[in-house]
């Protein structure tokens, strides 16, 4: 087994008694601390054309609206990290902001075709948010054809890195386009965070 890299583009790698720990902070957006107030005061501007002064409901969404998506926003970009662990048998997915979060595990001799992907295929987006990360399919025999995502903020080069490593740390294969045996139909399991070959 090959050395680990300390870190690869903006995450940091490390390994730990119980397997290999990657840790990517979120990136600090200047698109997010700039357009959202601009388009909440823009809106505030208008609210006589728009009727918020006349409807109390409109008033609410308006505050909804203003307040909790930039507020998430904020957060996720001050406080948020993706925490991929990786064991003998599963990769594990972890998004989190302070500590709360939510997870996905997938056992790595389901994993296949891993490349780099955009998560955007526009290349104005592309070039505004960085927003780049790691695609494979994951076979459970119902589900072939769906590409699971995560990594973000990787470029082409570090996905290649990356990849690179997690090969070498599990000796498998994972840009193989070779599919094992599907699970029995009691252990199949379904997850969010999936996207079809034609959105990578």
């Amino acid at each position: 087994m090959s050395a680990i890299p300390a870190t690869i583009g903006r995450a940091r790698l490390q390994r730990t008694a119980t397997g290999l720990r990657v840790v990517i902070p979120a990136l600090l957006s200047w698109l997010v601390l700039v357009y959202y107030p601009f388009l909440c005061w823009i809106v505030f501007a208008n609210r006589h054309e728009l009727g918020m002064d006349e409807s109390w409901f409109l008033k609410v969404c308006w505050v909804a609206v203003a307040v909790a998506f930039p507020v998430r926003r904020l957060f996720w970009s001050f406080l948020g990290r993706e925490i991929i662990t990786v064991d003998a048998h599963t990769l594990t997915v972890r998004y989190e902001i302070a500590g709360i979060g939510w997870q996905r595990p997938f056992q790595l001799n389901r994993i296949s075709n891993m490349d780099y992907a955009p998560r955007f295929s526009s290349p104005v987006i592309l070039k505004v948010i960085e927003n780049r990360c790691v695609a494979f399919d994951y076979s459970l025999g119902w589900n072939d054809g769906v590409r699971y995502r995560f990594g973000l903020y990787f470029s082409p080069m570090e996905v290649q890195q990356f990849i690179s490593v997690l090969e070498s740390y599990t000796s498998l294969p994972l840009r193989s386009p070779n599919k094992v045996e599907p699970l029995p139909a009691a252990r199949m399991r379904c997850g969010c965070g999936a996207v079809r070959p034609s959105d990578s």
